[in-house]
C-alpha cells in the first residue's frame, strides 16, 4: 500500500494537495467544473480549494481537527461536481492518508466553571459574591480537602449530602473572599473593619493578634492579612467537616460496672471459634457494660 500523505494525530493545520490528471497524465481543466470535494472514510465530504489557475488540475484541502483526531489508515479522493455530473479522480484508485499518534498526546481540558453559580451562592447563604470569588473559593477548598473538584466522576460518586455541604462550603468561602460595595473588605469576614484600638480576635478555635502593618487605617484587619493566617473562614471549615470522610471515628470501649468498693473480674471463655474475654458475673448481679 502507497501512502500519499503521513500527519500526526492533532495536526489541523496540516493539507493535502493534489493534481488531478486524466488516465492519459495530462491535468484536468477545472474552469468549467462546479466544485471539488474531498472525500475520506469513514465519514469526511468537505469542499477543496481549486488553485488559481484552475487549468492546472491542483487543489488542497486543509485538514480539520476532527479528521486527525484517531491515528490509522484513511482512503481519500476528489470528486469533481461537473455540470453534466460528478467524477471521481484519480481514477487508478483512492489515496491513503496515515496517521500516526501523537508524541504528545493533547490533554483533555478540565472545566473551570466554578460548582457554585452567583445565584446559587445566594439562596445558600443569603449574600452577593461573585464569579471570581467562587473560583477562588473552589481552589481553596480543594486544597484543603485534597482534592481534584474538577474531577467529574469523583464528584458523580458523592452522596447529595456530601454534594451539598460541597458546594455550601465553596459559597460560605466565596461570601468571605468577596470584597464590600465599599472596597474596605470582605462582606463577611469578622476580622475586618474592627474598630480603632482592637488588638486581637478570636472566632472559634482561631484567634489573632494584629501588628502595626496588619491593621487597617481603621485599626481593622486587612483581608490579606486574614487570609495568611486563618485560610478557610471558620464556618466554611465547620461546613467542611461534616463530609462523610473527614467524620472522625469514635472508638466505643467497654468497662465492666462494679459496686462500690468491688473490683471486677474478667474471664476467658473458651467459644467453637476460639477464646473470648468477657467481664465475670458480678456477685450481686449481672456484668454491666458503660460507654466512655
Amino acid at each position: 500500500m502507497t501512502i500519499h500523505k503521513t500527519v500526526y494525530q492533532g495536526d489541523e493545520g496540516s493539507s493535502i494537495s493534489a493534481t488531478l490528471t486524466q488516465s492519459n497524465g495530462t491535468p484536468v481543466d477545472l474552469t468549467d467544473a462546479v466544485e471539488v470535494r474531498f472525500i475520506m472514510q469513514p465519514d469526511v465530504n468537505s469542499p477543496a480549494i481549486i488553485d488559481a489557475d484552475p487549468t492546472t488540475g491542483k487543489v488542497v484541502y486543509d485538514l480539520q481537527l476532527d479528521d486527525v483526531d484517531t491515528p490509522g489508515d484513511y482512503k481519500f479522493n476528489f470528486q469533481v461536481e461537473w455540470l453534466e455530473g460528478p467524477i471521481t479522480y484519480p481514477s487508478s484508485g483512492p489515496m491513503t492518508l496515515r496517521v500516526l499518534p501523537s508524541l504528545n498526546p493533547p490533554v483533555p481540558p478540565t472545566t473551570t466553571t466554578p460548582l457554585v453559580t452567583v445565584d446559587e451562592a445566594y439562596l445558600l447563604t443569603g449574600s452577593y459574591t461573585t464569579d471570581q470569588a467562587l473560583m477562588e473559593a473552589q481552589i481553596q477548598i480543594s486544597t484543603y480537602l485534597d482534592r481534584d473538584l474538577t474531577d467529574q466522576e469523583w464528584l458523580d460518586s458523592l452522596s447529595k449530602q456530601d454534594m451539598y455541604r460541597l458546594e455550601k462550603g465553596i459559597a460560605y468561602q466565596a461570601v468571605c473572599l468577596t470584597p464590600a460595595e465599599d472596597g474596605s473588605g470582605s462582606n463577611s469576614s469578622p476580622f475586618a473593619n474592627l474598630p480603632p484600638g482592637v488588638r486581637s480576635v478570636s472566632q472559634g478555635d482561631i484567634s489573632i493578634s494584629f501588628a502595626d502593618d496588619a491593621t487597617g487605617g481603621s485599626g481593622g484587619a486587612s483581608l490579606s492579612a486574614i487570609s495568611a493566617v486563618s485560610g478557610l473562614c471558620v464556618l466554611t471549615t465547620k461546613i467542611l467537616d461534616k463530609l462523610s470522610w473527614r467524620k472522625s471515628i469514635r472508638t466505643i470501649t467497654p468497662v465492666p460496672m462494679h459496686h462500690e468498693n468491688e473490683d471486677h473480674v474478667w474471664t476467658t471463655e473458651e467459644a467453637f471459634y476460639g477464646p473470648i474475654v468477657r467481664p465475670a458475673l458480678d456477685p450481686y448481679g449481672p456484668a454491666y457494660w458503660k460507654v466512655v
